[in-house]
C-alpha cells in the first residue's frame, strides 16, 4: 500500500556539496528511487527515505521518465550562484523541490533495484551527447574512469552499445581504454563496431615495437652460457606453484613504491590484484600491453640493473615478474619459434660497437611482432632527430625464448611476439642504405 506523495524542499547550506542521498534506476530504465539518505544530511531532515520514488522535479512530473532523463533535469537546475551535476559533488543546489512517494518497506524489495550507476554512466549508455558533453566539463579523469558498481565503466558501456560520438568524447578526455571489467574485458574487447574498435587503436600512445637506444648488452663468445647462469637463478621462481605469493611481493615492493608516480597506475594495480587473486600470470602480460607507462618504466629499470645483482634483495621483486612471464608453466603453449621484427633508433657510434659476428644479450622485455609493417608503423611515429631508423630482424630458434602473445594483448591487431630478458642472439647481417639500416639477427645455440 502507498502513502500520499509529498513535497520535499531541499535547502542547501553553502557548506554542503550534496543533496545527501544515492538514486537507484528501476531495471527497465524508467523512474528513479532513493536508494540510501546520509543520516541528518538535508535530504534526511525533510524526510526523504530509502525506496522513494521521485515524482517530480521543480513542478515538472517525471515519474515515468527515463532515468537518465530524470537526472537530466536535475543537472539542468540552477540558482544564481551554483550549478549542480546530480548527487556528485561539483557544486551545491539551493532552494529545489522534489516530489517523493514513499513506498512501505514489503514493497521494496519488488521494485526492481540495481545497484546505484552515476548518471553520467547511464547517460553514455544512453547516447545523450548533450548531456554527457555538460556532464565532462566539471569532471576528473578519476570520475571519468570510475568503475562502477557492475564491474564497468562508461567507456565500456558506450562502446558496446556502439555509441561513436559518446566514444570519441570520453576518449578525448583521458578515458582510459586499457581498464577490464567484471568479464576481462578491455573497451577494446567490447567495442559493437570496427569504427569504434579503430578510435580507440588510434589514441595508443605507446611505442613497445620501437626502442630510442640500444637495448643490448655486448657479449663475449660465450653469450650462450651467460643466459644459461642467468636463468639457473630464475627458473626456481617462475615456476613455483605458489607464485602468486611473488606476483604479491611484486606490487607491494615494485608496483607500489617505484611505479606509483606512472600514468594510469590504477590500471596495472587492477591487473596484478586480478593475477593474484585469480592466480593467473596472464593478466602480468595484459599489463605489460597496456597503454601505460608501465612497460616502459619496467624496462629502464631493466636495462639499468647489474645483472650479477639480479637476485639481491634489492631486485627480487623484478626478477619474480621476469622469472614468473618467462618460465610459469602456462606460457609454454605460447612459446614462438620464427621471425619476428623490432624497431631501433640508433646513433651511428653506438652502431659501431656492433658488427657481424658480434653476440648479444637482451636486456629488457623486447616487443617484436610477427608483421614487419607494425614495426615500422610505430618506428614512423618516433622522434628521430640525431639517429637513424633501423629495424632489426630476430631469428628465434629456442623454446621459451620469446612469446606469442597476440590473443593475450590488450591489442591483438599488433601480433606481438615478446623476446625476454637475458636472451643470446648473433648479429648475422647489418645492412646499410641513407634512410634505414637493417639488422639481423639470429638466436644461439641453448648452452647444454
Amino acid at each position: 500500500m502507498q502513502r500520499a506523495p509529498r513535497i520535499c524542499e531541499i535547502k542547501m547550506k553553502p557548506e554542503d556539496t550534496s543533496f545527501g542521498f544515492a538514486v537507484a534506476n528501476g531495471n527497465d530504465g524508467s523512474g528513479l528511487y532513493i536508494q540510501d539518505v546520509v543520516p541528518n544530511s538535508q535530504a534526511y531532515l525533510v524526510g526523504l527515505r530509502k525506496n522513494d520514488r521521485i515524482l517530480e522535479v521543480d513542478g515538472k512530473k517525471v515519474e515515468n521518465d527515463e532515468s537518465s532523463s530524470i537526472i537530466a533535469e536535475i543537472s539542468k537546475a540552477k540558482s544564481k550562484e551554483h550549478r549542480m551535476a546530480f548527487c556528485t559533488t561539483i557544486a551545491a543546489l539551493r532552494g529545489h523541490f522534489f516530489v517523493a512517494q514513499p513506498l512501505v518497506q514489503a514493497q521494496a524489495s519488488t521494485t526492481g533495484l540495481t545497484p546505484l550507476l552515476t548518471p553520467f554512466y547511464i547517460a553514455c549508455r544512453n547516447n545523450k551527447i548533450e548531456l554527457v558533453k555538460e556532464l565532462l566539463e566539471t569532471m576528473t579523469p578519476e570520475a571519468i574512469n570510475r568503475i562502477e558498481p557492475n564491474g564497468s565503466t562508461a567507456l565500456h558501456v558506450a562502446s558496446y552499445q556502439g555509441h561513436k560520438e559518446i566514444v570519441e568524447l570520453l576518449l578525448q578526455n583521458h578515458a582510459n581504454h586499457a581498464i577490464i571489467n567484471k568479464h576481462n574485458c578491455t573497451p577494446l574487447e567490447e567495442a559493437k563496431t570496427d569504427e569504434i574498435k579503430q578510435l580507440i587503436i588510434t589514441r595508443r600512445k605507446n611505442t613497445r615495437f620501437c626502442s630510442v637506444a640500444i637495448e643490448w648488452i655486448l657479449a663475449t663468445n660465450d653469450a650462450d652460457y651467460q643466459a644459461h647462469e642467468y636463468w639457473k637463478k630464475l627458473e626456481a621462481y617462475g615456476k613455483d606453484p605458489k607464485f602468486y605469493h611473488f606476483i604479491n611481493y611484486i606490487k607491494e615492493d615494485y608496483v607500489e613504491k617505484d611505479l606509483k608516480e606512472i600514468d594510469r597506475i590504477d590500471t596495472i594495480r587492477q591487473y596484478f590484484d586480478r593475477a593474484f587473486m585469480e592466480r593467473d600470470p596472464l593478466y602480468l602480460i595484459k599489463a605489460y600491453t597496456a597503454d601505460t607507462g608501465f612497460y616502459s618504466t619496467l624496462n629502464v629499470h631493466l636495462a639499468q640493473l647489474r645483472l650479477e645483482n639480479l637476485t639481491a634483495i634489492d631486485n627480487l621483486s623484478r626478477a619474480h615478474l621476469i622469472a614468473i612471464i618467462a618460465r610459469h608453466p602456462k606460457f609454454d603453449a605460447l612459446s614462438y619459434i620464427g621471425t619476428t621484427y623490432r624497431g631501433m633508433l640508433i646513433i651511428d657510434e653506438d652502431l659501431k660497437q656492433y658488427k657481424v659476428g658480434t653476440r648479444i644479450l637482451t636486456k629488457t622485455f623486447s616487443s617484436t611482432s610477427k608483421e614487419i609493417a607494425v614495426a615500422r608503423r610505430f618506428l614512423d611515429s618516433s622522434d628521430s632527430s640525431g639517429r637513424f631508423d633501423a629495424i632489426c630482424t630476430y631469428t628465434i630458434r629456442n623454446q621459451r625464448t620469446a612469446l606469442d602473445i597476440e590473443k593475450v594483448s590488450v591489442f591483438k591487431d599488433e601480433q606481438e611476439v615478446l623476446i625476454l630478458p637475458y636472451s643470446a642472439f648473433k648479429i648475422i647481417e647489418i645492412r646499410r642504405n641513407e634512410s634505414r639500416i637493417e639488422i639481423e639477427l639470429k638466436e644461439c645455440e641453448p648452452w647444454n
